[in-house]
């Protein structure tokens, strides 16, 4: 075989062996990255709707759990949402939590309201911090009808052309409680979903 002819067949092979190269260096990279990315945790709540009496207080169980093999600390933070001087209260959350791998910790979280809490439904958002954020919120409907677990479910209110105006439910209550929810969208598509 002449030079020429060598030096013809490598120039061949190149970009092929180049963009094997490439393809094999970005797996390399994508199996790093996932490996990287799947060690978190994660933070749920049961339950995560309640509906109380005003003056009744209510639990929900927060659970922390590692994904991946996360193992570390995780900073607590709450959030009650709307803020009134005399909405609920929450007590139980922990400044912290440290999880192993493969491990839970859970813990009670304890909501309080007096009879001068207003009838509105609010949300207690669970915030968790370590490297990344996560949030789970439990949906607390304060009703002069409701008792401690009730469910909170849409309701069809009616419809001006194709705005569908959807309110709540609360524990067999029909009507918004201080809420209410506007769903975009044509009426017969969203028939077919509901």
């Amino acid at each position: 075989m002449s030079y020429q002819a060598s030096r013809t067949s490598r120039l061949r092979t190149l970009p092929s062996f180049l963009a094997s190269l490439v393809v094999l260096g970005a797996l390399l990279a994508s199996v790093s990255l996932a490996s990287a990315q799947a060690s978190d945790f994660s933070i749920s709540a049961s339950p995560i709707t309640l509906c109380v009496n005003p003056g009744i207080d209510a639990q929900s169980v927060v659970s922390v759990s590692s994904i991946g093999g996360f193992s570390g600390t995780v900073n607590l933070n709450y959030t009650v949402t709307p803020s009134y001087s005399n909405g609920p209260t929450v007590s139980g959350v922990p400044s912290s939590v440290t999880i192993g791998s493969g491990q839970t910790s859970s813990f009670t979280v304890a909501i309080s309201t007096t009879a001068s809490t207003p009838v509105y439904v609010y949300t207690i958002g669970i915030l968790g911090l370590s490297g990344s954020f996560h949030q789970t919120n439990i949906q607390l409907a304060v009703s002069a009808s409701c008792s401690v677990g009730g469910i909170i479910e849409p309701t069809m209110l009616g419809s001006i052309g194709s705005v569908l105006f959807v309110g709540l439910t609360v524990a067999g209550i029909a009507g918004a409680v201080a809420a209410g929810l506007i769903v975009y969208g044509k009426r017969s598509a969203l028939r077919t979903k509901l």
